[in-house]
């Protein structure tokens, strides 16, 4: 017996005082029924919605549903089971995965509740769009914690510093074996070509090297026909007028 509350489920008004004296197969039942208890929302996000999107998130309602004259369709939906829930619309749920829609943005994504975390607080990278609407500080309030909580779980602060720490090392390798060969090769040519050591640091020479880490790794090495069509006295290449006599000296 027992007459249930306005709007109530007897079933699971019974289940609850049976979870109150302490059973916890009836807490269990208690949970499950609640996850699914249904209700029935009007939302514009429940109407037809435009067929393209504007790029700028999910596709809008259109503007002039025939079923709601504007106001705002019905649709049936589960109710929240927890916090995080309270910012979705949940359309669908079982065992392992809901089906949900932003509140905010209308956007429809499936999965638990680290995905409506991460969608409402706009943290991309971990299966679902961001929102395109800034979370409120009721937002960042509620679903702030268990951004904490599931980067603590998941160790996804770690993890993505342990492969930026890695590309880093990698990128600092490169960059110095690179350079060990360039001084290499810098060095054949003084011998090969009879350049005196002396001009190493040959404002000239810096110029040149600058230039060519400029022009990029394509840039391929001009013919003695190129370079006597580009001598100092025709084309300066720092903006000063060339010495008498041509050129600098080598």
């Amino acid at each position: 017996g027992g007459v249930a509350p306005p709007g109530g489920n007897p079933i699971l008004v019974q289940a609850e005082m049976v979870a109150g004296a302490g059973s916890s197969s009836a807490e269990r039942t208690v949970k499950k029924r609640r996850r699914l208890e249904k209700t029935t929302v009007t939302t514009r996000w429940a109407c037809p919605r435009e067929i393209f999107s504007s790029g700028k998130g999910p596709a809008q309602p259109v503007a002039d549903c025939s079923k709601c004259n504007g106001a705002g369709c019905s649709m049936d939906v589960y109710t929240s089971a927890t916090p995080a829930e309270e910012f979705v619309f949940i359309t669908d749920r079982n065992e392992k995965f809901n089906k949900y829609m932003c509140k905010v943005c209308g956007d429809i994504f499936s999965g638990t509740q680290s995905r409506i975390v991460s969608h409402r607080l706009k943290v991309s990278g971990r299966g679902v769009i961001p929102c395109p609407i800034d979370p409120s500080e009721e937002v960042k309030a509620v679903l702030g914690p268990l951004e904490a909580e599931l980067l603590s779980k998941h160790n996804w602060t770690d993890r993505k510093k342990k492969g930026d720490d890695k590309k880093k090392d990698a990128s600092d390798k490169n960059r110095a074996r690179f350079a060990e060969e360039a001084d290499v090769a810098v060095a054949r040519f003084f011998y090969e070509c009879g350049v005196p050591l002396n001009k190493a640091e040959h404002p000239a020479l810096l110029r040149m090297l600058s230039a060519v880490a400029a022009a990029g790794d394509r840039y391929q090495s001009p013919s003695q026909f190129r370079i006597a069509d580009n001598t100092p006295a025709q084309k300066p290449n720092d903006g000063r007028a060339p010495k008498a006599g041509g050129g600098e000296k080598a």
